[in-house]
């Protein structure tokens, strides 16, 4: 997979193999929460906003996931968040 990360705004992403199809930004847990955040990854190109989580209550997961929800509205992009570990263990979730 090639790569083009870098802590500034110019490219901070990275692009498949898939012949440039898919850009996407990743943006850690907590930090989906900042709406400037994602808004300046749908400006530079991305696609598809990747929020890896690790919380272990229920109220915090559902915070996040709205949170999403609202980062996908505002900025008219796919998110995907990752299942924290506690609903892996527990399938009533």
């Amino acid at each position: 997979m090639r790569q083009n990360i870098c802590a500034n705004l110019q490219r901070p992403m990275m692009r498949t193999m898939l012949h440039m199809a898919l850009v996407f930004g990743i943006v850690i847990c907590y930090n989906s929460e900042f709406l400037l955040l994602a808004r300046a990854l749908a400006q530079v190109g991305a696609q598809l906003l990747i929020v890896p989580t690790f919380t272990y209550s229920a109220g915090g997961y559902h915070l996040l996931r709205i949170g999403c929800q609202a980062r996908a509205l505002e900025n008219q992009l796919y998110v995907a968040l990752s299942p924290p570990p506690i609903f892996n263990a527990m399938s009533k979730w």
